[in-house]
């Protein structure tokens, strides 16, 4: 888990570089760090389960984790313009998105413990 995280943060990273260039300005409705950062782990979490329900086609995937990744914006009041403006907004400045990214993997560990703790309270 966390070689890919590392591999997506590097990528994230150097996707804002080349973002940099757009305008500064904030979204009208930008999503917060903190929700951001909760988004993102949900979604990365979404990634791993729609890709181990082995669907015939790479279509059905797409549209199940389109499906489940819109109720994600919804928990937090958001839409893909909200999610997008506000991704694109974090990706101009690495050092917040470093930080979003940081919350991730520290989310994601969170719940990786967790998951471990509930199957050994299993057997």
């Amino acid at each position: 888990m966390t070689f890919s995280l590392v591999n997506i943060l590097r990528f994230l990273l150097l996707a804002s570089f080349f973002y940099g260039c757009k305008s500064n300005d904030m979204p009208e409705k930008l999503i917060s760090e903190d929700v951001m950062a909760k988004i993102l782990s949900e979604t990365h979490v979404l990634e791993s389960k729609v890709g181990r329900l082995n669907f015939n086609s790479y279509d059905s995937s797409s549209v199940a984790f389109q499906y489940l990744q819109k109720r994600i914006w919804a928990k937090y009041k958001a839409d893909s313009s909200i999610y997008n403006d506000s991704y694109e907004y974090y990706a101009r400045y690495p050092k917040k998105f470093s930080e979003i990214y940081t919350n991730v993997e520290k989310q994601l560990t969170e719940m990786q413990m967790s998951a471990k703790k509930n199957e050994k309270k299993d057997e």
